[in-house]
């Protein structure tokens, strides 16, 4: 076996700060690649951290704000050609995923490195996110999913978050394709757990009417339209409650349209972004997660983590396998439907000791995604990419 405290790893992203779900994923895994399997890291993103101290350790394709050239990967190959060997070249989401694989392969083969993808969310719909409108857009996104489908079968491994994504991208990339692994995200439940205390969810943590809460960056995406319009079908059949959406993106001013269109301004509040959003998580008595398509939510990890009785959108890759066993840990509803919603929150809010024994197992639950677990299955991945060690 080969010691995994020699080898170094090169690893790619699109930004390193911790402000969302990916982010968080991205910096934890490498903290246990550190931390536990002892690698040596070099870091590199596309655009420039706000951590001093990390942006001291990293390099940037795109530095001050330059926009998307060539020049991202001639940075990226000079990187990969000045590691350190034995190493490993890392690349995390679908964008980093091209320009990683664009690099190595530009190098002489004796300098190329062992590459591991990884894929965080439902490919299709991240591939439909490149297209914009007309003719042009859609040669656009044609030729972005060859480099793609290039990239990944070029891969030693591709590593998924979700079962269900891994399948998608075993029949993306066709026979013959690379080594796919799912592996979960890591998620520190002890320390979620230990900051907040299992709570009595029978009872309404703050008085009539109960709070629902949701957190996430505000963009189509999410589905917090969906969320809205469910909100108003309970008052409308008087059913009593507040909502809390806690985050910022491109759509805060068409939800706040919304919003006033559905007379709901006494009932919603969306606060924006927070480095620290968990405590007004936790004042929540229901987590929604409405999103239309997902990887594995780190958002939907951190609430069951804290032990909120949760209800999230049945979407392609994710939510499904977090809630398992599904109306046990947490409830399901069909993409986009507003009536489905309506009914399990009123379900939830309705039934108390319900809430209660969803919160208990959604707690026990989390501790599944636990970082060592994370941990001990890459290094057993790079391991075996690596082969047997030198003799």
């Amino acid at each position: 076996m080969t010691d995994l405290s020699r080898v170094h790893l090169v690893a790619l992203t699109g930004a390193l700060d911790r402000s969302g779900g990916a982010e968080r994923a991205f910096r934890a895994i490498i903290d246990g690649f550190e931390q536990q399997l002892g690698l040596s890291v070099s870091l590199a993103a596309h655009i420039q951290p706000e951590d001093p101290e990390v942006r001291a350790r990293a390099t940037i394709l795109r530095p001050d704000g330059e926009s998307v050239s060539h020049r991202m990967v001639t940075r990226m190959r000079a990187l990969i050609a000045a590691a350190p060997r034995p190493a490993i070249l890392f690349a995390f989401q679908i964008n980093s995923n091209v320009v990683a694989s664009l690099a190595n392969r530009s190098l002489p083969p004796s300098r190329r490195l062992p590459i591991v993808l990884n894929d965080r969310a439902a490919l299709s719909e991240m591939l439909a996110v490149q297209r914009s409108s007309g003719a042009l857009g859609d040669l656009r996104a044609r030729i972005f999913a060859g480099l793609v489908r290039s990239a990944y079968r070029g891969a030693d491994a591709v590593v998924c978050n979700a079962k269900a994504n891994a399948r998608l991208i075993s029949e993306f990339v066709g026979p013959d394709g690379p080594l796919i692994e799912t592996i979960y995200n890591p998620l520190d439940a002890h320390g979620f757990q230990s900051r907040f205390h299992e709570r009595d969810r029978k009872v309404f943590q703050t008085g009539e009417p109960p709070l629902l809460v949701s957190h996430g960056r505000l963009h189509p995406q999410k589905g917090f339209d969906t969320l809205l319009r469910a909100l108003e079908r309970l008052l409308g059949r008087g059913v009593q409650a507040r909502l809390r959406i806690i985050g910022d993106g491109p759509e805060r001013g068409a939800l706040e349209d919304l919003v006033r269109s559905l007379g709901l301004e006494d009932r919603v509040d969306m606060p924006g972004f927070s480095s620290d959003p968990w405590a007004a998580i936790e004042e929540g008595d229901v987590y929604v997660l409405p999103s239309r398509f997902e990887g594995l939510p780190n958002s939907l990890l951190e609430a069951i983590a804290i032990g909120l009785p949760s209800i999230a959108a049945d979407c392609p890759t994710g939510p499904s396998e977090i809630l398992d066993p599904v109306d046990e840990v947490g409830a399901l509803f069909p993409v986009d439907d507003v009536e489905a919603l309506a009914t399990q929150i009123e379900r939830l809010l309705a039934d108390g000791s319900l809430r209660h024994r969803m919160a208990r197992l959604a707690r026990r639950r989390a501790l599944d995604f636990s970082p060592q677990v994370n941990a001990t299955a890459y290094g057993a991945l790079f391991q075996q990419i690596l082969g047997p060690a030198d003799s």
